[in-house]
């Protein structure tokens, strides 16, 4: 049951919502209709509950549960709406964030509208339990952001050899962006029964282990079953319109094995917010550092340019020098994507000159060649026209 004795002291920051996070490493293997008829029995058993839809290609939530989104996130982004307008009402009281169009751009976003989204959305994590990321397949960036700033990561795997493939590739690039991850929870679905879950879990785990020194935790299995397709079918969580089908006592005991979410204090390691990590990380770095002393040299540093009489010419040579020792001290080849790609333009200007000059070189060579060839044509035609065309032998033409 729900936490509702405990309530935090003075010196603790009100409840925050447990974020896991869903993936996999192919689509088709179930993951969103997972999702949903958890986040339907989180809520039945009396939790608030949250999904957000991180799949901006296919949005499913939606569909599966039969609700129609009127606003998404780029309305919040606009500022046309607040975080509770956009907010869907799924069954049991869960909420859901609809079609997350654009949360992956929003690392793109100005200051100002990153922490303005920023505050809409951390307020789910005080106002909710459970924060259940539904993300994209694969391992695109975005996707793997939202595995890096999660509580807990779900990977749901299937018995299929691609299913394991692509999850052994995700796996992989999770575990290169965030060295010191948590466990990675693995989930089995549509399996035939829970020992051939637990074979295909096995095996996962043999080659994870090996290959990549992981270490997984097997979180349970989902049967596939007659009622569950139905359900699909009929856009309905199986665990309202067959719940007493093997599927759905599996989403009863999954949902029952998660924790309910602690009170966290100031001190606690998790204590930073989800969607600071995802939205914003550079603007809190910036608000962090703009509460800590400028050192005295750089400001006067800073005034002595201000006061100046520089010319812009000297202006760019100083930036320059300044580009170039912060290069040297921390080995970054290009201060902007912008200059990366001017860089390469150099690179081939180069080249391409270079060329032009093995060219020229030829051309030259070439033109010296029928210079002569010309010379030596147009003595011919003088000899031949001072000489007799009756009187004149090759010894003459010598």
């Amino acid at each position: 049951m729900p936490n509702t004795q405990n309530q935090p002291s003075p010196t603790e920051t009100p409840p925050m919502a447990r974020t896991l996070a869903f993936t996999s490493g192919k689509g088709g293997v179930g993951k969103t209709c997972l999702v949903a008829n958890l986040g339907v029995e989180l809520a039945r058993q009396g939790y608030r509950v949250c999904i957000f839809d991180a799949d901006t290609g296919l949005a499913n939530i939606n569909i599966l549960l039969d609700l129609q989104p009127q606003y998404t996130l780029e309305h919040l982004i606009k500022g046309e709406k607040t975080v509770d307008e956009i907010l869907l009402a799924g069954p049991n009281g869960l909420r859901i964030v609809p079609a997350a169009s654009g949360i992956a751009e929003c690392a793109n976003l100005d200051i100002a509208t990153q922490q303005r989204l920023l505050a809409a959305l951390s307020s789910l994590e005080s106002s909710f339990d459970f924060l259940l990321i539904d993300t994209a397949a694969g391992a695109g960036n975005s996707v793997l952001r939202f595995l890096q700033a999660a509580e807990s990561v779900y990977l749901i795997i299937t018995h299929e050899p691609t299913s394991l493939t692509d999850a052994f590739s995700l796996l992989k690039l999770h575990r290169e962006n965030h060295p010191r991850n948590p466990i990675v929870n693995i989930i089995v679905n549509l399996a035939v029964s829970f020992e051939a879950s637990v074979h295909v879990y096995n095996l996962f785990k043999n080659v994870v282990n090996k290959y990549l020194g992981a270490e997984l935790h097997y979180s349970g299995f989902i049967p596939l079953d007659q009622q569950l397709t139905e359900s699909v079918t009929l856009q309905q969580p199986v665990v309202i319109a067959y719940p007493r089908s093997p599927s759905s006592l599996s989403f009863m005991k999954l949902a029952s094995s998660l924790r309910e979410p602690a009170w966290r204090t100031d001190d606690s390691e998790n204590s930073h917010s989800y969607w600071q990590t995802i939205i914003a990380p550079s603007a809190s770095s910036v608000a962090a550092d703009s509460t800590k002393t400028f050192p005295n040299d750089w400001r006067e540093f800073l005034d002595m340019i201000r006061t100046a009489d520089y010319t812009e010419q000297q202006f760019r040579q100083l930036l320059d020098s300044l580009h170039e020792a912060f290069r040297a001290k921390y080995a970054t080849p290009y201060r902007t994507e912008g200059e990366r790609k001017l860089a390469q333009a150099r690179t081939l200007v180069a080249e391409l000159e270079k060329r032009m000059k093995g060219f020229r070189a030829t051309s030259e060579e070439l033109e010296k060649k029928a210079a002569t060839g010309l010379g030596e044509f147009r003595e011919l035609s003088r000899l031949l026209e001072a000489t007799d065309e009756h009187d004149w032998t090759w010894e003459n033409l010598g």
